[in-house]
């Protein structure tokens, strides 16, 4: 205790919030110098720590606070390791990553949109349908909005290939 704070001597107490930012900075520290295989072991360690909200029975300012920054880095690294795996053309991978961005926050629509698009590419035009109408429910429901401009573009796309096939029929 010094000077009216608190602080924990990290050689004495492991603090799993604390744990987490220090990965996902090595992570970033990592994809910077090209050691795209560091990244992903940091990232992946730092999910498998993250288990959901910080601190959620709390509602004190500081807490709330600490809680939308720590979801907000957690969510960036999710969706930079999925983009990794798409262009390792490792697309399950991607697609277990955005989901997973969906577990940490459902109204996270650039996840939405990054799950559409990956079903899309692997022929899943009917899951991706499906994932369009939970998306724009979501954020109908959370925040009284509509989907973007890009999520609809997607839409489009699904509805003009269902179009295209049904013209050969």
């Amino acid at each position: 205790l010094e000077g009216g704070r608190l602080t924990l001597d990290r050689r004495y107490l492991w603090v799993d919030a604390r744990c987490l930012e220090d990965l996902l900075q090595q992570a970033d520290g990592a994809w910077s110098q090209g050691e795209n295989r560091q990244a992903v072991r940091c990232t992946r360690k730092a999910l498998e720590i993250y288990q959901g909200a910080f601190l959620q029975e709390t509602e004190t300012a500081w807490a709330i606070g600490a809680r939308e920054q720590l979801q907000g880095t957690v969510l960036r690294a999710i969706v930079r390791l999925g983009r990794y795996y798409e262009t390792q053309g490792r697309m399950d991978d991607a697609l277990a990553c955005y989901r997973r961005g969906l577990e940490v926050d459902e109204l996270a629509e650039e996840c939405w949109r990054r799950l559409m698009r990956g079903l899309l590419q692997t022929g899943r035009k009917a899951e991706c349908l499906a994932v369009y109408n939970r998306c724009r429910q979501r954020l109908a429901d959370g925040l009284g909005i509509a989907p973007s401009p890009a999520t609809e573009e997607i839409r489009g796309m699904l509805l003009d290939m269902g179009s295209d096939l049904n013209r050969l029929a």
